[in-house]
């Protein structure tokens, strides 16, 4: 058992501990409409987070650049749900900022409410957008897992369709 996490219950109490949010992937990796994820350790010069990413997507018009989600989480009472891209493609703001108003137009299809990082930075894994309101608690102070999860699949869906306009 994952400290923080009760699997009878679905219940977790907090996320500020490493065990309890590999509680928590384990159980979104088994409710997602998506066939592949994964989970591990980042190290950065923040001290690091427990990423999952998942449904990672060709662009339609190249195959060698990937839009994907990626959850990541500080322990800290930092958690979030991330649009990144990868891959082969022309490094700039101006890219980016294309990519972001395509996400956000196409967003509100997806019940989902989107925003842009602080500042963009161009490079490997590059962040285009945030979306929000995905980790929210009920009235009780508990995680609510079918917002969660609803969240993750809509978001899922978001990315089918800016990469097939892409």
């Amino acid at each position: 058992m994952f400290a923080g996490f009760n699997f009878r219950s679905n219940k977790y109490e907090k996320l500020n501990s490493w065990e309890a949010t590999k509680g928590l992937y384990s159980y979104i990796e088994s409710n997602l409409e998506n066939d592949w994820s994964h989970w591990d350790y980042v190290s950065n010069p923040n001290g690091g987070f427990l990423g999952l990413w998942f449904h990672i997507t060709s662009l339609s018009s190249e195959k060698n650049c990937e839009i994907y989600l990626q959850i990541e989480n500080y322990c800290a009472d930092k958690i979030n749900l991330f649009i990144k891209i990868c891959g082969k493609w022309e490094r700039t703001i101006d890219v980016l900022y294309d990519i972001f108003y395509l996400i956000q137009e196409k967003s509100s299809e997806f019940d989902l409410s989107i925003s842009k990082p602080s500042r963009y930075r161009c490079g490997e894994y590059t962040y285009v957008a945030i979306i929000n309101d995905v980790f929210l608690k009920k009235e009780n102070g508990e995680l609510d897992l079918v917002n969660l999860i609803n969240k993750l699949n809509n978001a899922s869906r978001l990315i089918d369709a800016v990469t097939a306009e892409l």
